[in-house]
């Protein structure tokens, strides 16, 4: 008898949880009440839908929707979920959105301390407290009160996905980015249970019953997402930049496919996430499509096209962000993207109209001193990038602030500029590509197989400015097309013995009024210039005898 006893509860210790929590639940909201295309108020419906996903009595809900719209006049939530969720449509289903707000889900958060210093490149965190609610995959989100920096705009984030407990100390998928010193200020540790949100064939509408509220489709937290076959859309007369789609927070591991954007300030708005894809996305009359923002990691960005948005590309405060075949018509504003760590490659801007804003954000730009050191691991790609102004300016073509590497290969623009710390600079290079000015704040640039055209910048003042110290190459180059009455070929030339070198060679120069605009040091001779198989044609002012060819 007490052997039957002993294996009776065994069986309920290592299967008890298995017996109370049921695999799954498919739910119909017409079972409950809720018809579509019947414009009445279906929130009531959901919300009694979404106290049997709260129970927790789940792994997986499924809730499947009919052709049709359901009508949302108050927010549906589920702020303490446990399990997956999700939605499937059929050819022609939805929600309208009628209030501020159509859903918000969140996974169960759960708080935890740390009284020990988190740096940034740890692996693994020390937690305080009783910890049997962690799970290996959990999603660990640390996040600091500390006072708000305004060069980046951010406050110290970092979000994880747990890859191992041991004890209290739980190590991570990721190094932690920033640092966190519980001494000097408090840093909330918040962990969020492994869960998916699955959304599949959605059409979400916005019409808000007040025009005077800014409006929202979805907002996730703490979850992993799949969406696919998405359209979210509002519908007011004109086109006013307003209302959101998406807003997604401390989520891991997301995917958007096929989806659309129609008439929105923000299509999906990231906030600390990490490994982030969004591919083949439509957006129209949308100020820009995905905004990774506030410390979100690893956002691949792929088959984007953009008609009428802003910019239909947007990153900030944000690491390792890639856009790849992107195509931007019809564009109000200039391009914004500011990651640290940024890759556009196949991309094809086409402006609207000229504009009075004659720059432009690409990379980075300022980073507190305490954190420089994040500039030394981010690089900056351009590669097969197209994108004139129809204002060409020093700072509206591929500027780029503090990096550690810049490359631009295969592109055509009417500037590239560099701007940044030339102590965190490793190299510059510039390859295949057209270009009508460069302006390098550093001189460890390589311009090689570049076309110089003069037409992409009527009114350059110059061709090339190098500045600072450091060695740079111009080879297999060509540079035609300027106005020989203004054009300089360097705006200043730097000739200080022991600080600067230039090699110059396989390189044709024509029709230019001169050499340089300034010598930085008149009494010095071009000792900091080689020339090799170089050609100099249609110089109106002499040239220099140094390097009179």
């Amino acid at each position: 008898m007490k052997r039957l006893l002993f294996l009776f509860t065994l069986f309920f210790l290592f299967f008890g949880d298995a017996i109370a929590k049921k695999k799954e639940i498919t739910l119909y909201p017409k079972d409950f009440g809720a018809f579509v295309d019947d414009n009445l108020d279906d929130s009531r419906v959901f919300n009694n839908i979404f106290r049997i996903i709260a129970d927790g009595n789940y792994a997986k809900a499924i809730i499947i929707l009919e052709d049709g719209i359901y009508d949302l006049y108050t927010e549906l939530a589920i702020r303490e979920l446990q399990c997956d969720l999700a939605f499937i449509g059929k050819k022609h289903s939805g929600f309208k959105v009628l209030g501020r707000l159509g859903l918000f889900l969140s996974a169960k958060p759960s708080y935890f301390k740390s009284d020990r210093k988190i740096a940034h490149g740890d692996k693994s965190v020390l937690l305080n407290g009783p910890l049997e609610a962690l799970r290996t995959g959990d999603i660990l989100h640390i996040q600091s009160n500390s006072t708000f920096e305004t060069g980046w705009g951010y406050k110290e984030n970092d979000i994880h996905r747990i890859d191992k407990i041991v004890n209290n100390r739980i190590y991570l998928a990721d190094s932690v980015i920033f640092n966190y010193n519980e001494i000097e200020e408090q840093v909330n540790i918040v962990s969020y249970p492994r869960s998916l949100l699955s959304l599949k064939n959605i059409l979400f509408v916005i019409s808000p019953v007040h025009d005077s509220v800014r409006a929202e489709a979805l907002q996730v937290r703490g979850m992993s997402i799949n969406a696919e076959n998405i359209t979210v859309k509002y519908t007011g007369a004109g086109h006013t930049y307003f209302h959101n789609g998406f807003s997604i927070a401390a989520c891991v591991d997301v995917s958007f496919r096929g989806v659309i954007l129609d008439n929105l300030m923000y299509g999906i708005l990231i906030n600390f996430c990490r490994n982030v894809r969004g591919e083949q996305t439509k957006a129209f009359y949308t100020r820009h499509a995905y905004v990774p923002s506030t410390a979100t990691c690893n956002v691949y960005i792929s088959g984007l096209f953009g008609y009428k948005c802003h910019s239909v590309m947007d990153a900030h405060v944000a690491f390792n962000v890639s856009y790849i075949n992107v195509i931007d018509t019809l564009a109000t504003k200039y391009p914004d993207c500011r990651a640290l760590g940024t890759t556009l490659r196949n991309i094809k801007i086409y402006p609207d109209r000229p504009d009075s804003q004659l720059y432009c954000y690409w990379s980075v730009q300022t980073l507190v001193k305490d954190y420089f050191f994040l500039y030394e691991k981010a690089d900056q790609l351009f590669d097969n990038v197209y994108w004139e102004s129809p204002s060409p300016g020093r700072l509206n073509g591929f500027g780029s602030y503090t990096c550690r590497t810049l490359t631009i290969r295969n592109c055509k623009t009417h500037s590239i500029s560099y701007y940044g710390d030339q102590h965190v600079l490793k190299k510059i290079e510039i390859t295949d590509s057209q270009v009508g000015l460069i302006y390098l704040m550093a001189q460890k640039a390589s311009i090689i197989n570049v076309k110089m055209n003069g037409a992409l910048f009527p009114n350059a003042p110059f061709v090339f400015r190098f500045v600072g110290s450091g060695s740079s190459r111009i080879s297999n180059t060509v540079v035609s097309g300027y106005n020989a009455d203004s054009a300089y070929l360097f705006s200043n030339f730097h000739n200080q013995p022991r600080s600067n070198s230039l090699l110059i060679e396989k390189t044709t120069f024509q029709k230019l009024r001169g050499w340089t605009d300034n010598l930085v040091d008149p009494g010095t001779k071009y000792t900091t210039l080689k020339l090799r198989n170089v050609k100099i044609n249609g110089f109106k002012e002499p040239v220099p005898k140094e390097i009179a060819l």
